[in-house]
């Protein structure tokens, strides 16, 4: 009997885990010419909806889309433990410093210990916003609660843009689930990006991207 139980166990997990799956690769049914309206310039972000909770900047030379900001638990330790690695690895060059008067070792243990606080440091840090221009995009997250870090890509280095709800099983206890976007570049590379936008936010910033690069393309 007890060995029915542990096979109705895993075999339950199994299903819940492909369910999550399929759930997170399901894409969300969203217009968005239907949830926006026109802009001054057609490469610019189109002015969204009130109902999609994004805010829109629009300036000379750029157009930017404000993304929601979720904080949670797991990620705020996270971000804490960074700040206690770097701390910790301050004070062991330093101690290491005054032992031994080797540069070496202090360098060496304070760059171990510092990689280890930006790993933690950019535990889920999230995109704040997107900026576009004519000729490229800029993604911006946030890390370590108080820091921005960029990345640039230009219009003809992207071959593709995508997104996906993050797996049922990877979610927080009692946390929304994040909305990754993808960036697919020449050479075969991609990199992710986590938002906290719900699917309905998230496929319209995805499609507002490919529009983007279209006219560009078309354009060039």
């Amino acid at each position: 009997m007890d060995i029915l139980r542990i096979f109705t166990l895993i075999a339950h997990i199994g299903q819940l885990f492909g369910q999550s799956r399929r759930i997170s690769k399901e894409e969300a049914v969203t217009d968005y010419q239907q949830e926006s309206q026109a802009n001054s310039e057609i490469w610019r972000w189109r002015i969204p909806n009130p109902e999609l909770n994004l805010t829109l900047t629009d300036k000379s030379d750029r157009s930017i889309i404000f993304l929601p900001q979720r904080s949670s638990i797991g990620r705020n330790i996270a971000v804490l433990l960074g700040y206690f690695m770097f701390a910790l690895a301050i004070l062991t060059a330093i101690e290491s410093l005054i032992k031994t008067g080797s540069f070496g070792n202090a360098i060496a243990g304070f760059t171990f210990l510092a990689g280890l606080g930006c790993v933690f440091a950019f535990t889920g840090s999230q995109v704040i916003r997107i900026e576009l221009t004519t000729k490229d995009l800029t993604i911006v997250r946030k890390f370590a609660f108080f820091f921005e870090f960029k990345n640039c890509y230009l219009r003809h280095a992207v071959l593709d843009f995508s997104g996906r709800y993050q797996a049922i099983l990877m979610v927080e206890y009692g946390a929304e689930p994040d909305f990754y976007i993808w960036i697919k570049q020449k050479r075969n590379k991609s990199q992710k990006f986590i938002t906290s936008c719900n699917k309905l936010q998230g496929s319209w910033i995805v499609y507002g991207l490919q529009l983007w690069r279209e006219y560009n393309l078309s354009s060039a």
